[in-house]
């Protein structure tokens, strides 16, 4: 098993017992996936020190007839420890969550929204000898992420993470996804969602980051139908990949009425979910006009100043003009993700606490929403 420090499990060696459990730092990391007081991750911690204790002793023993005998005896039980250690660990890793996942989008502490919102997918579907798969995913209400692999290979050696056609030969491309929302109790079809994919490397292949976001059409029941056209090599002719498979969500979410004047713009609203803050502004004077937040204000007082532009999501919007204006309106989302919509501290490694938010500045203007 290659060992990075993107993998999940690093192979401490061939002859070892252990050597397809994870280290210390990523059995801390899987403890804190795990629910808060769950006996599995609790006992596999704990075992794993143990076993790590008796695997020391053991290569300690002196190699007399008495110290073969005792190492024999540690080893034995070292074993054991194992084998059941190997039972508990995929009990953990089942109501976990992949970290390199999370690693990817800069959370080293995703928090509840992951842990206990991360699913598995694990759909997989080949034309021509092209395999793509939904791997997992996770989001809220209005906001999902999940990641998909390919078995197309870069030729040139690329490390795990981001990558830009523009630096990079893509071993394929994803084409314009096409994605529809279907509520299975009215059979309504939803087909305005966004979608914006992202290309990245991990072990060699090409994967996609799909980051999938919607207003006023909560992702809470039903299923997501998704196209994803990919194109090998030079060639013009996409494969279609069409996936099926049922959303889970963190269903907290807050809406608060705000009705502020900030220069020539009227914040009306905010909503506030998880992973994303959306700020809806009208312009009584009609007319397009660039929509951008400066900051957001957390309960403790911290600042954190909004990115102009961003690798992958949003950060500001357009008000524009309607068929029958009165006025111009629009929004402007913020991912909540650290580094990602604002500029957070380099240790930062969760999310921005969406429930501490307690203003947002806008034109200079602070405005408090709670």
């Amino acid at each position: 098993m290659k060992n990075s420090k993107n993998d999940n499990f690093t192979l401490i060696g061939n002859d070892s017992p252990f050597g397809n459990l994870p280290t210390a730092a990523e059995a801390e990391r899987m403890e804190a996936a795990a629910p808060e007081g769950d006996a599995f991750a609790e006992d596999a911690v704990a075992n794993l020190a143990l076993a790590k204790m008796q695997n020391e002793q053991a290569a300690k023993v002196a190699p007399s007839r008495k110290g073969r005998r005792n190492g024999f005896r540690v080893a034995l039980i070292a074993a054991c420890i194992a084998v059941f250690l190997l039972g508990t660990l995929v009990a953990v890793a089942k109501i976990g969550f992949d970290v390199r996942f999370t690693d990817l989008l800069g959370m080293k502490e995703p928090g509840d929204v992951v842990t206990e919102n991360w699913y598995e997918i694990g759909q997989t579907k080949e034309i021509d000898g092209v395999e793509v798969t939904i791997v997992d995913a996770f989001g809220d209400l209005n906001n999902q992420w999940a990641e998909v692999k390919t078995n197309l290979k870069f030729t040139d050696s690329v490390p795990d993470g981001f990558v830009s056609s523009e630096t990079v030969l893509l071993p394929g491309t994803m084409g314009m996804p096409h994605i529809e929302f279907t509520n299975p109790d009215s059979d309504v079809r939803y087909h305005n969602y966004g979608m914006i994919s992202t290309p990245f490397a991990r072990d060699g292949s090409l994967w996609y980051l799909l980051y999938f976001f919607s207003e006023d059409l909560p992702i809470n029941k039903g299923y997501f139908t998704v196209d994803l056209p990919f194109y090998v090599g030079n060639s013009t002719d996409a494969k279609q990949f069409t996936f099926r498979w049922n959303t889970k969500y963190d269903s907290r979410e807050e809406v608060i009425e705000v009705n502020k004047t900030a220069g020539d713009v009227t914040v009306t609203k905010v909503r506030i979910s998880p992973t994303c803050l959306t700020v809806y502004a009208e312009r009584p004077s009609g007319g397009e006009k660039s929509f951008l937040i400066d900051s957001i204000t957390l309960a403790d007082g911290t600042v954190y100043p909004a990115k102009k532009s961003v690798f992958y999501g949003f950060t500001g919007g357009r008000l524009v003009e309607g068929p029958n204006p009165k006025g111009s309106s629009g929004f402007a989302r913020y991912l909540l993700l650290p580094n990602h919509s604002f500029d957070t501290p380099s240790e930062m490694t969760s999310m921005i606490p969406a429930g501490e938010i307690t203003a947002i500045t806008v034109d200079g203007v602070t405005i408090p929403i709670r």
